[in-house]
Parts: C-alpha cells; structure tokens; sequence
C-alpha cells in the first residue's frame, strides 16, 4: 500500500489556489491593458486603471485578484491502495484556513483604505 502525505498535497493544493487567485495569465492581462490604451470614455479608462492597479498588487502581495472569490472546491483523484498518513480535514484546516483568513483580513483592510481614498477624492 502506497503512503501518501497530505502535507504535501495539501501544501501543493495551497500554493496553487494562491497562485490561480493571485496571478492572471499573461494574454488576459495583455487585452486589459490595451483596453486601457485603447479606451476615450474617462470613466471606463479609470476603471480599467485600477484593474490594472490591482492585477500587480495581487501579484506582489499574493492576494486574490477579486476579493469575492468563493469558495474553493477541490476534487482529488486518488487510486486503490493508497492509505493517508493523517486525515485530509484536520490538515486542510490547520494549513489552508489560516492563509484564507490572512487574505480576507488584509482585504478588508485594503477596502477600508479605498474607501477611505475615494471619499476624501469626492
């Protein structure tokens, strides 16, 4: 019978939800940013601006790009003969939950900051 860790999976699960949430592929970026040249009406260009904006914040800071994401839903194809090391729950919830609740933290954080920016612009 083959052992399999859920730490590693769960670490592989993990990093990659930060990276799908955090980095947009390059040919999305490219068509947003050439809207962005491309657009006359101001206020679509400035909405377009702050996409922008936030598509390199994510990136650097590993937050998600849009601050509703969801839920994540993971579906693991796993063979015969395979016998975890630990339970996949007590693992996710001591990995995965703590960076969710990280990240919903500091965005709430970058909201209030935003809010707080745009009602001195007003």
């Amino acid at each position: 019978m083959r052992q399999l860790s859920v730490k590693k999976v769960t670490k592989a699960i993990k990093e990659l939800a930060i990276e799908t949430n955090s980095v947009l592929s390059s040919d999305v970026k490219d068509r947003i940013l050439a809207a962005e040249k491309e657009e006359t009406f101001p206020v679509a260009k400035n909405i377009l601006e702050k996409i922008h904006e936030n598509i390199d914040i994510a990136k650097e800071c590993d937050m998600p790009l849009c601050q509703d994401t969801g839920v994540a839903c993971v579906f693991l194809e796993i063979g015969q003969e395979v016998a975890w090391n630990m339970s996949f729950i007590e693992q996710e919830s001591a990995e995965i939950n703590p960076r969710y609740l990280e990240t919903i933290e500091h965005s709430r954080e970058l909201q209030d900051e935003m809010q707080s920016k745009t009602k001195q612009e007003v």
